[in-house]
């Protein structure tokens, strides 16, 4: 297998990360404000440009592949915990309003 091939690969392996965190965010955004839907709105694009650049397949694009893949996959987690978190926060603010009864 070639440097080529691996690389190639490799990317293909973290875009099934990727889709996966994306659909696990996807499933949770429901429940999300709209702040949170208009930056998902943002995100979601991000993957098909992730796919373009692989199916490219040139060497001159792993460099901007690699830090495409660092930021989508930041910008992803970032998100996911920020809905995570206000997920915690409502049910704190739930619970505390049903034990006030």
């Amino acid at each position: 297998m070639s440097f080529s091939d691996q690389v190639r690969k490799q990317f293909e392996n973290d875009l099934n990360d990727l889709k996966k965190m994306r659909d696990q965010l996807r499933a949770k955004l429901h429940l999300a404000g709209e702040a949170a839907q208009e930056r998902w709105r943002e995100l979601e694009p991000k993957i098909e440009e992730v796919e373009r650049k692989i199916e490219a397949g040139s060497d001159e694009v792993i460099g901007t592949t690699n830090q495409l893949f660092e930021e989508v996959g930041r910008a992803f987690r970032d998100f996911g915990n920020r809905l995570l978190d206000k997920d915690r926060s409502s049910r704190r603010d739930d619970d505390s309003g049903a034990s006030g009864d």
